[in-house]
């Protein structure tokens, strides 16, 4: 898939910032960085538990990357299913990572 990044984590697009940011996480960072490249859709995914959220992130997925730290995305302004209620992940090939988020410590990027 095409991958953009958000302000919030444009840091993503460089590993040595990657691995300042999360120094203890920042392989497993990469590795779900390259299953999103490698992936042709949303659907082609198969680790990291990809899963949409719900509520006020309703229209996002996201995966894990290990323990409570997840990559949360959503389609691309580009892509022909941004903004659709019903979103079918199966023709999303452009997407855009919005945040890193820790769900076990509520800790996200924004507070960092």
């Amino acid at each position: 898939m095409e991958i953009t990044y958000s302000r919030k984590v444009k840091f993503l697009e460089d590993t040595r910032a990657t691995k300042r940011e999360f120094p203890n996480e920042h392989k497993m960072i990469d590795r779900r960085l390259g299953e999103l490249k490698q992936a042709k859709t949303v659907r082609d995914l198969h680790y990291g538990n990809p899963h949409p959220l719900k509520g006020n992130m309703q229209g996002l997925i996201s995966v894990t990357v290990q323990g409570g730290l997840r990559i949360v995305f959503g389609p691309a302004k580009a892509d022909s299913q941004y903004g659709q209620k019903q979103i079918n992940w199966s023709l999303v090939t452009k997407i855009c990572i919005k945040d890193i988020l820790n769900y076990r410590s509520q800790w996200s990027r924004a507070d960092h």
